[in-house]
């Protein structure tokens, strides 16, 4: 049954119990509780969307707003209420902003427009400018976006409302690169929801808000690769939402937003390394799906939820170097793919999720050698995102989702031996990339998928021995990242990526005999590894790093005839892995390096 169909049924509820002559606003607060009951077994964010708006919209006690809902699904519902807002101006601007809300999860793109015509009505709506923002802002109209939150800050909203706002702003800081406006956004917002959490500790409200605050500020230090700090922040985010879970255990969304919670700690611990931590947090994550699952097996959003998990599983046990393990959790991720994507044929979403499956599957056969498998998960991972950017040729996700599908088939082709077939499949992946960066010059995310489509191309030109144009496309690369790292000198993400880029060039350059060359560019890769490795100790990864960068430059001085320097770099090398190998003995990368920099020790001395 689709979301349409739910709605119905469950909208037809709520008006023969309303027949009862129940005209207050609260008399219709237990019936939206069956809206979004049925309509999460569809999509549960779909269901959140939803559900907030059509409260809004009982609260308003608007009836015929009400009865006009009860058509074919929410798009038909907002087509109505539009219908009517241009009949009557009296309350058009409510009625409008409804349908906009309706509109949302599921037609953004006819949201915009009818949040722009509520605006034209109404233009000092609060709510309507934040939500229009939003929709903005998620559509990569980051411009468009400022402007809606500007306007809603000169309305000098109440003191929780600025909360919402310095979030909204956070968020918008955070998409256009701008990593330390965000923060201070995010830190002005915790200090608001700080006061009302204090203020009433049995205000779920504000200890939602509270949550959410540490997930922003959770996801921007994980973002920057500040680990530890992102750790802390999910910590609070989890204590709080474990509360709601254990006061209310019978409410399923509460487990659900409790699995959550451990899925992010999870996803840090595994950034960390932290290979066990990562799993705990994942099986929990896990028992709690697979318990919504079976207390509602047709709850849709609930297999969704546990497919991801498994994903999340497939993933770690793939770094762990289980590879029959991976493959288990991603076949049971599959399973789930292919049987609610079959459920239903025309959400996008749903579909993009089969491809991703098959995408992940393939790359794991990859990795083990399994051409064919491989290949044959890779192009119906491509036949779904076809289909998906034929329907919706101005959707920039499933244009992303193409080029990294082709991206996998070029890689593929590489392996294999075929570098002109991989070449046709990776300038394919550019070409998407270079437009989507030039149609979004602010969007951080496309210029690095565009250097990563560059990094691609210059090893398979380097691999082909065509140094020059390898060069071009690794100059292409660090042009790109050096952008991006200037523009958030405190994103350690970015300087990883520069620093990565560098090494590439130094690369080159030693396929090349230029060591003096490769050695100025290890320099940039080291000093930058440097700086991160400073800035979070605790961080393995950064600490691996720096190490690395110390290898190659021993391994140059030591080719080019520099005595002293090598055995002191790898006595660096080897004092900096130590503690590592001994914090986490089952990393096997961490283990590897070592054995290797002690065995060069004792060539070298």
């Amino acid at each position: 049954m689709g979301v349409a169909r739910l709605l119905v049924d469950s909208l037809g509820r709520l008006f023969r119990r309303d027949r009862a002559g129940r005209r207050a606003a609260g008399g219709f607060q237990p019936q939206l509780a069956d809206i979004e009951a049925g309509i999460a077994r569809y999509n549960p964010a779909q269901a959140e969307a939803f559900a907030g708006a059509a409260a809004e919209l009982a609260r308003s006690g608007d009836k015929a707003c009400l009865r006009l809902a009860a058509t074919d699904g929410p798009v038909a519902a907002a087509d109505a209420l539009v219908i009517a807002a241009r009949a009557d101006p009296r309350g058009a601007a409510a009625r409008l902003h409804q349908a906009a809300r309706f509109y949302a999860p599921f037609a953004p793109d006819q949201a915009r427009t009818t949040y722009a015509e509520a605006l034209r009505h109404e233009p000092d709506t609060l709510w309507c400018l934040i939500e229009l923002g939003r929709l903005d802002r998620e559509g990569g109209d980051l411009v468009a976006a400022r402007a809606g939150f500007d306007r809603a800050w000169a309305l000098a909203p109440a003191l929780r409302d600025q909360g919402v706002l310095h979030r909204e702003f956070g968020d918008l800081l955070r998409a256009s690169g701008d990593g330390a406006g965000a923060r201070a956004r995010y830190d002005q917002a915790l200090a608001i929801a700080q006061i009302h959490a204090g203020t009433d500790p049995h205000d779920r409200q504000a200890q939602r808000d509270l949550a959410e605050i540490h997930v922003r500020l959770g996801e921007l230090e994980r973002d920057n690769g500040s680990l530890t700090e992102a750790r802390a922040y999910f910590a609070q985010d989890l204590a709080i939402v474990q509360r709601f879970a254990d006061d209310d255990p019978q409410i399923a969304r509460r487990q659900r937003d409790l699995s959550v919670s451990h899925e992010r700690l999870g996803l840090i611990e595994r950034d960390a390394g932290n290979i066990a931590e990562a799993r705990i947090h994942f099986e929990q994550a896990q028992a709690i799906r697979t318990q919504l699952t079976i207390r509602d097996p047709h709850n849709i959003g609930w297999q969704r939820d546990l497919s991801v998990i498994h994903h999340r599983m497939g993933e770690l046990e793939w770094l762990a170097d289980n590879p029959a393990r991976a493959q288990f959790h991603f076949q049971w991720d599959l399973a789930i793919a292919q049987r609610l994507a079959a459920h239903d044929p025309h959400d996008a979403w749903l579909q993009r999720d089969l491809s991703v499956s098959h995408e992940r599957l393939g790359m794991l056969q990859r990795s083990l050698g399994n051409r064919p498998q491989a290949q044959g998960h890779f192009e119906a991972a491509i036949a779904v995102i076809e289909r998906l950017a034929t329907e919706d040729a101005g959707n920039p996700r499933w244009q992303s989702d193409l080029s990294s599908n082709y991206e996998r088939l070029g890689d593929l082709e590489r392996d294999a031996g075929y570098p002109d077939r991989a070449r046709t499949h990776l300038e394919a992946a550019r070409t998407i990339r270079a437009r989507l960066a030039a149609d979004s010059p602010d969007n951080p995310a496309a210029a690095r998928a565009l250097s990563i489509s560059h990094a691609r191309l210059g090893d398979l030109e380097r691999d082909a021995g065509n140094r020059d144009v390898a060069r071009g496309h690794y100059k292409q690369v660090v042009a790109l990242r050096q952008k991006l790292a200037a523009h958030d000198p405190g994103n350690t993400g970015r300087q990883r990526d520069l620093a990565m880029a560098c090494e590439r060039l130094g690369d080159l350059e030693i396929d090349a005999g230029r060591l003096d060359r490769a050695r100025v560019h290890y320099g940039d890769v080291l000093a930058i590894r440097q700086r991160l490795a400073d800035a979070d100790p605790h961080n393995g990864w950064w600490q691996y790093d720096l190490a690395f960068a110390l290898l190659q430059l021993a391994q140059i001085d030591h080719a080019t005839g520099r005595r002293d320097e090598p055995c002191s770099a790898l006595r660096r090398t080897a004092a900096i892995l130590a503690p590592l190998v001994e914090a986490e003995p089952d990393n096997q990368t961490f283990a590897q390096m070592f054995e290797f920099v002690q065995d060069e020790l004792a060539i070298m001395a």
